[in-house]
């Protein structure tokens, strides 16, 4: 039979209420948050993968809110994320805003990386077609986004697989007559279909004149073609310039 004492101890237990475990490991550092980040950001196609690396990226910053290489890859989320075409116009805008606030404390980190530059470029663009072309001309959008995007460009002019040559190509697009100048759109990039084994699996948009390494390496950055040789060994490439990629696997 239990003791009074071992009973009276029993019910006090009942009615204290049991600590949270406490995480031995704590948040991730930035060095850990960007590798994770990288490696998620390659199937950011998945909305899934692309949660999960916010969730990685944002624990890290609670923690190191001023870290240049977090604050860059934040804004490269809300950027990808505010180019989500199911989402609404408003929520697309406040995403663009959002990205290009964090570009901007990574520029004025370090102005002379191309990262913070490239992706306060396109959170400017995202909200600015949010606001509406005009209206964000007459805010003075314009200048600050070519401002980023030159910059972006002296600095690296390949980042992204060509990215800054479409960027350029999009803003020229953009503009309202009579801004708007088409021989500096036409021919700024291009659309290549991939292929595995002969069968179309993505296309891929390059800067018009891109050499093979380009092709090829803008034609495996692709989420799909990505997913799609993994696990299997390219025996060949195939390139026609301006026209095709192929990989022959096995």
């Amino acid at each position: 039979m239990r003791s009074c004492a071992g009973l009276a101890l029993l019910s006090i237990l009942a009615v204290v209420p049991r600590a949270t475990p406490v995480r031995a490991d704590g948040p991730p550092s930035p060095t850990d948050a960007a590798a994770r980040a990288d490696e998620l950001w390659k199937r950011r196609d998945d909305l899934t993968a692309l949660a999960q690396q916010k969730a990685v990226l944002e624990q890290a910053a609670a923690t190191a809110p001023a870290d240049y290489g977090l604050l860059w890859r934040m804004a490269r989320w809300y950027a990808w994320r505010a180019d989500d075409p199911r989402l609404p116009k408003d929520e697309r805008a406040q995403l663009g805003k959002a990205g290009w606030d964090l570009a901007e404390k990574a520029v004025a980190i370090n102005p002379n990386h191309v990262a913070a530059q490239y992706w306060a470029m396109a959170g400017m663009g995202t909200y600015a077609l949010g606001l509406g072309i005009v209206r964000a001309i007459t805010q003075g959008i314009e200048g600050k986004f070519k401002e980023r995007l030159g910059r972006a460009e002296r600095l690296d002019g390949r980042y992204a697989h060509g990215a800054i040559a479409v960027a350029w190509g999009g803003y020229w697009a953009k503009l309202p007559w009579p801004k708007y100048d088409e021989a500096l759109t036409k021919d700024a990039e291009i659309e290549i279909p991939v292929q595995i084994l002969g069968k179309l699996r993505s296309k891929v948009v390059v800067p018009a004149g891109s050499d093979q390494a380009a092709l090829v390496a803008a034609a495996r950055a692709d989420a799909r073609i990505a997913e799609l040789l993994t696990g299997k060994e390219v025996v060949k490439t195939i390139v026609v310039p301006g026209k095709l990629v192929n990989f022959v696997v096995k």
